[in-house]
C-alpha cells in the first residue's frame, strides 16, 4: 500500500509540476509572433524618428550654409538629401 501511495503521490507532483509549465511556461507561437510584430513596428517607429531627426539637421546646417535661400531636395529613387542655394542651377 505505501509503494501505490508513493507511486500516486509522484505522478500527482509530475502532473502538477508540468501543468505549472504549460500554465506559466513559454508563449505560444501566436503569442511569440504578436512579441515579434510589436518589436518590428516599434523598430520602425523608431527608424521614422530617426529619419526626422537627420532631415531636421539637415535642413538646419543648410539653413547655415545658405541662409534664407536655403534648399533641400530629395533625390528621387535614392532618397538623398542635398542642399542647395535657392534659383542655382545644380
Amino acid at each position: 500500500m505505501t509503494a501505490a501511495r508513493n507511486a500516486l503521490l509522484a505522478v500527482s507532483l509530475i502532473v502538477a509540476f508540468f501543468g505549472a509549465i504549460r500554465c506559466t511556461g513559454e508563449p505560444t507561437e501566436a503569442v511569440a509572433m504578436q512579441d515579434v510584430a510589436a518589436e518590428v513596428e516599434a523598430l520602425a517607429v523608431e527608424a521614422a524618428q530617426l529619419q526626422a531627426d537627420l532631415e531636421l539637421m539637415v535642413r538646419q546646417h543648410c539653413d547655415r550654409i545658405h541662409g534664407s535661400r536655403a534648399q533641400v531636395l530629395r533625390v528621387a529613387g535614392e532618397g538623398h538629401l542635398v542642399c542647395r542655394r535657392r534659383g542655382e542651377v545644380m
